[in-house]
C-alpha cells in the first residue's frame, strides 16, 4: 500500500485552516512524511524479528469526550502495558523503530493526568497515533468506512506493526484512537482475535457539554464540526450545534453498544468515568482480568476529580437545551 504525500496529507489538513487552536504546519508535516517514509525498509527488518501475537491489543472505546485520555492515562500508570507515546507518535510508519530509540532514553515518568482536546503532555504520555491511522484507512469524507471500504486496508501490515511492539515489549498493547476505532470493533475484533475492548461512558449532559466547548476551542465557533463524522453528519447541517452534538452522540454510542453486544463477555468492559474517578480501586481487578495482567502496585487516588470535570459551565439556555435534547433522545 502506497500514499502520496499530497493524498495523505489533504485529508490530515481538511481543517487546518477553520482552526484557531492546534494548527498544523505543512512544511513540517511534509518533512515528516519523507522522513518516515525513509525510516520503512528499517522498520521491516525489526518487525522481522518480532512474531509472537501472543498478548492481546487493548482498545480503549467511547463518544469523544468521556473519559478516554484519563482512562488511558491511568492504564500506563498502574499497568505493565505497552502503548503508544507522543515520541512514538512523530514516526507514523515506523513505530517499533521509534520504540526502541524511546527505550535508550531510558524515560518512563508517571503520567502528568494534564490533557487538552485529548493530546497529552510529555513524550511518555499517550498518544491517539492519528497519522498512522489516517496513513492506513484513509478517512475522507466521514470516518464511519464500509464493510468493502475495510477490505481494502493492509490488515496484515496493521497485524505485524501493532503485534510488532507488542512482542518487542513482551506486552499488551493498549490503543486510544476513537475516529479510527469507534465505527470498526467487529472487524478489529476479527483482524487482532485476541484484542480486548474497554468502553467508558459519561455523563451525556457533560460529554455534550465538552465536545460543545471543544468546538469552540478548536474552531472559535460552535458551528464547526468536531470529533468523529458520522457517515450522515453532512445532513445535520442547518440544525443547532446541541442538535448535531446529540445525533453525533447517538450515532456513535449506538454502534459502539451494539458492536459490542455481539462479542464474548471476555473480550469487553464497560466502565462509567465518574465511579473510575471516585473510586479507582474498585475497578483495578476487572481492568486486570480483561487485560490479563495484573496491576502495579501503586494506584494513585484521584476521587474528586470529576467535581472539577463535571460540573455546568455552559449559560443556563444552552445547559436547558441540551437536557431537554438528552431527555427526548
Amino acid at each position: 500500500m502506497k500514499r502520496s504525500c499530497s493524498t495523505f496529507l489533504k485529508e490530515i489538513y481538511r481543517d487546518n485552516k477553520l482552526r484557531v487552536k492546534g494548527k498544523r504546519n505543512l512544511l513540517k508535516d511534509i518533512g515528516l512524511f519523507y522522513r518516515n517514509k525513509s525510516l520503512i525498509s528499517k522498520e521491516k527488518k525489526l518487525l522481522e524479528r518480532y512474531h509472537n501475537r501472543d498478548f492481546p491489543i487493548v482498545f480503549v472505546l467511547s463518544v469523544p469526550r468521556s473519559g478516554t485520555t484519563f482512562l488511558s492515562q491511568f492504564i500506563a500508570d498502574n499497568f505493565d502495558i505497552a502503548f503508544i507515546n507522543n515520541y512514538m507518535s512523530k514516526y507514523f510508519l515506523a513505530p517499533l523503530y521509534a520504540l526502541v530509540k524511546f527505550e535508550r532514553k531510558g524515560q518512563t515518568d508517571l503520567q502528568s493526568y494534564q490533557s487538552e482536546l485529548g493530546n497529552t503532555k510529555g513524550d511518555h504520555a499517550p498518544h491517539e497515533f492519528g497519522y498512522f491511522w489516517q496513513y492506513y484507512l484513509n478517512h475522507s469524507q466521514h470516518d464511519h468506512l464500509s464493510d468493502e471500504e475495510l477490505d481494502l486496508v493492509d490488515w496484515e501490515m496493521l497485524r505485524k506493526e501493532l503485534y510488532g511492539i507488542s512482542a518487542h515489549q513482551q506486552k499488551p498493547l493498549m490503543i486510544k484512537s476513537l475516529v479510527y476505532t469507534d465505527y470498526y470493533i467487529e472487524r478489529l475484533a476479527k483482524e487482532f482475535p485476541n484484542s480486548k475492548f474497554i468502553y467508558i461512558k459519561r455523563d451525556p449532559v457533560y460529554v455534550f457539554q465538552s465536545i460543545y466547548e471543544s468546538r469552540i476551542k478548536r474552531y472559535g465557533s460552535p458551528d464547526i464540526w468536531w470529533s468523529i463524522r458520522p457517515r450522515n453528519w453532512m445532513k445535520q447541517t442547518g440544525k443547532s450545534p446541541l442538535e448535531q452534538i446529540a445525533y453525533q452522540y447517538q450515532d456513535v454510542s449506538r454502534h459502539i453498544e451494539s458492536s459490542l453486544a455481539k462479542l464474548e463477555n471476555n473480550r469487553k468492559i464497560t466502565i462509567q468515568y465518574e465511579d473510575l474517578v471516585a473510586k479507582p480501586m474498585e475497578h483495578i481487578q476487572s481492568l486486570a482480568k480483561i487485560i490479563g495482567i495484573q496491576a502495579l502496585d501503586k494506584v494513585q487516588d484521584f476521587s474528586g476529580l470529576n467535581k472539577q470535570t463535571n460540573k455546568q459551565r455552559l449559560n443556563d439556555e444552552l445547559f436547558a437545551e441540551l437536557n431537554e435534547l438528552i431527555k427526548n433522545r
